[in-house]
């Protein structure tokens, strides 16, 4: 293999992983769940409380990773310059827990974690690169008519007027994190690769 032609296939090479990163973290917000999980970024991560309509005061907090972080009691709105939780390692998973009135506590992410099985947390990916997570209080048993969904029928930044669950009990806006298929995670990933692919790269244009 001549090295014109190493150097091309290392070129295609890189444009093909490039691809396969960017496809893959470029999902569309559909794919968001009342599971979606939170990593961060490698940055700050600061959090903002916002408006909620629970029957509630839901006390929120980061539990992962310890230990425990207070952030407050819903619809207790915080001031622009946001609560700061700290600065973690890009990849670290972040969940976020509310003790609820109705005697239970509820987690982000997986709904294995909760003691109902079901995801409790709606995250909303913003225009600006934050999310919002909005939690929904109230286990399968207690809502009205038993049924569970796994989206609100509205917007949760709306008035409290859709049948439960409506996920619009504790909510708060988080910057310094992404998800699976939010972009953050596949931007990580071209750091990673950026030195392989470009060490393919120079042993092309050296042969």
């Amino acid at each position: 293999m001549t090295g014109v032609t190493r150097s091309k296939l290392a070129l295609g090479l890189r444009g093909a992983a490039l691809l396969a990163v960017l496809g893959a973290s470029a999902l569309p917000a559909s794919a968001q769940t009342t599971e979606t999980r939170l990593y961060a970024t490698g940055g700050e991560v600061k959090v903002w409380i916002l408006d909620s309509y629970s029957g509630y005061n839901d006390v929120m907090s980061l539990v992962l990773p310890g230990p425990e972080q207070g952030i407050g009691i819903d619809n207790t709105i915080t001031g622009p310059a946001g609560i700061s939780l700290g600065t973690f390692a890009a990849g670290q998973e972040l969940v976020f827990k509310i003790a609820s009135g109705d005697g239970h506590t509820y987690l982000s992410g997986l709904g294995s974690a909760n003691w109902d099985g079901k995801g409790h947390a709606y995250v909303e990916p913003q225009s600006d690169g934050s999310f919002i997570v909005n939690f929904e209080d109230q286990g399968l048993p207690q809502l009205r008519g038993g049924v569970w969904r796994d989206s609100p029928t509205q917007s949760p930044g709306a008035a409290n007027e859709c049948v439960e669950p409506d996920f619009n009990d504790a909510r708060i806006r988080v910057t310094g994190v992404s998800t699976p298929d939010g972009g953050g995670l596949g931007l990580a990933l071209l750091g990673l690769l950026g030195p392989a692919l470009a060490a393919v790269s120079r042993r092309g244009r050296r042969a």
